[in-house]
């Protein structure tokens, strides 16, 4: 019985050389060695992008990103009007 693998490599079929799975010839022997199949993620048509790319893209097109930049901007601007006003009363009265 044959130990099995470590994740990540392969056996090259001609000298029984454990290989890391990124090698595309053996170190050993120098023969080519079978490619690793990855599994095939269906997309629903060919110029759609991956479900996470999407969602990104559909939330840059509906304005969120910039709602909450428009926000961010206006409590920082309350922020250092709040401040100047108070520094403005503090310090006027020298």
């Amino acid at each position: 019985m044959q130990n099995p693998e470590p994740a990540g490599s392969i056996t090259c079929p001609v000298c029984g050389t454990v290989n890391s799975s990124h090698f595309r010839f053996c170190r050993n022997c120098g023969r080519l060695l079978p490619r690793v199949v990855r599994p095939h993620i269906p997309r629903t048509s060919p110029s759609e992008p991956p479900p996470d790319i999407r969602f990104e893209i559909q939330a840059r097109r509906s304005g969120r990103f910039g709602i909450g930049i428009l926000v961010g901007v206006a409590l920082l601007a309350l922020i250092l009007g709040l401040a100047a006003g108070y520094f403005l009363a503090v310090f006027s009265g020298l």
